[in-house]
């Protein structure tokens, strides 16, 4: 699978493909270690967008390859001893592709699988943009069961990015299953009442 980092200086903004098998290896090295190299010296100070492979077109990040993963963040995190616990809660289900910390141990971001019943992932941009929305409330809601801490709502559309940083406890599971949903018509609401007592039933929640 392949995603696109980011970086903006103020004279210039550049995208460039690379593959996350690649950015997750180069996470787990001790910086300076030869073996990451000339990649951590690309990847430093970069935004990672892992939803989509992107483009820059007008000075704008235009999406061209819908990855299916859904980026979750849990902030406000005391350290190190509770970013652990977050990861490793997030290790143990099965959709979890990768899980890792900043460098203070305040935030864990959490990327999850999703796909079509088929296996496959919408194109079309308006089908992404609901497609991701669904998939990300789904994804907050399923977590949020397993996590002892809030995790954040925002970051619901393809755009969301994240940092790379340096973390050589980051989880990573490239076999990681994805979770099936239809593609939606429409854009969700506002939760209800009806809809949460249906995410507690949720036959994934009753996997985990």
């Amino acid at each position: 699978m392949n995603i696109s980092y980011f970086k903006e200086t103020t004279v210039k903004k550049s995208i460039r493909n690379i593959s996350f098998a690649d950015v997750m290896e180069c996470m787990q090295e001790e910086p300076g270690r030869a073996k990451a190299g000339l990649l951590a010296k690309r990847l430093k100070g970069a935004s990672l967008l892992c939803t989509s492979t992107f483009v820059l077109k007008d000075g704008l990040r235009v999406p061209t390859n819908y990855n299916g993963v859904v980026v979750l963040q849990v902030s406000n995190l005391t350290g190190l001893a509770e970013a652990s616990l977050v990861k490793q809660t997030a290790a143990e289900l099965p959709q979890t592709l990768a899980a890792y910390a900043d460098t203070c141990g305040t935030r864990v971001y959490i990327l999850v699988l999703f796909t079509l019943p088929d296996g496959a992932l919408p194109s079309a941009e308006e089908e992404v943009k609901l497609f991701h929305a669904h998939a990300h409330r789904r994804a907050v809601r399923l977590y949020q069961g397993q996590i002892p801490f809030a995790v954040d709502t925002g970051g619901d559309t393809p755009e969301v990015s994240c940092p790379f940083v340096h973390d050589a406890t980051r989880y990573y599971a490239p076999q990681a299953k994805p979770v099936l949903q239809s593609q939606p018509t429409e854009m969700p609401g506002e939760a209800t009442w009806q809809e949460a007592v249906r995410a507690d039933n949720d036959p994934l929640r009753r996997q985990m």
